[in-house]
């Protein structure tokens, strides 16, 4: 066997371990995000957001759920390295995933501000804290939107489902910025902007998940 034959065997176990992250990852969030919020007393998934759970007597979960996340996201860049070609898109994609998991990360480090009604009897405020959290989370959005057409147009068969996951996170993480907008100005009042929150994270993250599985499987070579 030569030497590039051996390195090849090596670092074949090593992409997959890593595309398993990027598999991981949307389960990981979802499931944690769905039995914590079912299981917080005063909680309300539809109204609150996903943030709000890294505050309370368990926020230490909410924090875990979203570093956790971002961990697994950036072990799925790693995979992406070597399982995707080396095109200008495909680069571009996986420096958004990169961005992602550390979106992911630096919001678990910095909490979300109260707000929206969680923790109960705790007034809404503005913190450093809560900017650099609120500035995480626009940068996940944004390029999970993005990543979502790239991955999308360098895996074949997937640009047309690329481009439908990136409308449903930009239009549901746009709706959702405009009821907590008119749920604070009491206009909408428990607007549903957590459900909205959670269809573009769930939507977003779910599609790198896929892709993930389908390079795993090598049904997108």
């Amino acid at each position: 066997m030569s030497q590039t034959e051996a390195a090849a065997r090596r670092v074949k176990p090593a992409k997959q371990s890593m595309l398993l992250a990027g598999v991981m990852a949307p389960i990981w969030l979802i499931v944690v995000t769905v039995v914590d919020g079912a299981t917080r007393q005063d909680y309300k998934p539809w109204h609150q957001w996903v943030s709000h759970l890294e505050l309370g007597d368990r926020g230490w979960l909410g924090v875990a759920n979203l570093a956790v996340c971002g961990v697994l996201l950036v072990g799925y860049w790693f995979g992406l390295r070597q399982a995707l070609d080396g095109g200008r898109r495909a680069r571009w994609a996986r420096r958004l995933v990169l961005l992602a998991g550390i979106g992911f990360v630096a919001a678990a480090a910095f909490r979300i501000d109260p707000g929206l009604g969680y923790p109960p009897g705790t007034p809404s405020g503005r913190s450093l804290s809560g900017s650099i959290h609120d500035l995480a989370g626009g940068v996940v959005f944004i390029s999970l939107t993005i990543a979502a057409v790239l991955l999308g147009r360098s895996t074949p068969g997937n640009a047309k489902r690329g481009y439908l996951v990136a409308a449903v996170v930009a239009t549901s993480f746009v709706a959702c910025s405009v009821m907590a907008a008119l749920d604070y100005a009491g206009t909408f009042p428990a607007a549903p902007s957590g459900l909205m929150e959670r269809i573009a994270l769930f939507a977003g993250v779910g599609w790198l998940g896929i892709v993930a599985a389908q390079l795993r499987r090598g049904t997108t070579r």
